[in-house]
């Protein structure tokens, strides 16, 4: 099993170390289960996340899960001529081509001026 967890960099010197910890925990349970486990971390804003990224070997069985994320992605982007960060993380997935895409909608927006 392989997990790749994407997360946004946190302020001070160790931006990705509770990322790091979560690794070493899911690391240390697993050997003690006799399960076979990488992980895999990346910190770095979900749109800018390429399927190049991920180190996707061909067999792999590939989830994306969205959960808790879109709600807080910005759906408008700097300019006329540039797309939305929503849009183009929506096509890094479509480009990831997933076995399974977990999406949550939500009933707000995070990202407009008022709710």
């Amino acid at each position: 099993m392989k997990i790749t967890v994407i997360g946004l960099p946190q302020p001070g010197f160790r931006p990705a170390a509770q990322i790091e910890q979560t690794g070493r925990r899911l690391s240390d349970f697993a050997r003690k289960c006799g399960v076979p486990f990488k992980f895999h971390s990346i910190v770095a804003e979900w749109e800018t996340v390429c399927v190049d990224d991920l180190d996707i070997e061909p067999d792999e069985v590939l989830i994306v899960n969205g959960l808790f994320y879109f709600g807080k992605v910005m759906d408008d982007g700097g300019g006329i001529d540039s797309p939305s960060p929503r849009d183009m993380l929506l096509n890094n997935i479509q480009k990831m081509h997933p076995d399974v895409f977990i999406l949550c909608i939500e009933n707000s927006s995070y990202n407009a001026p008022f709710f």
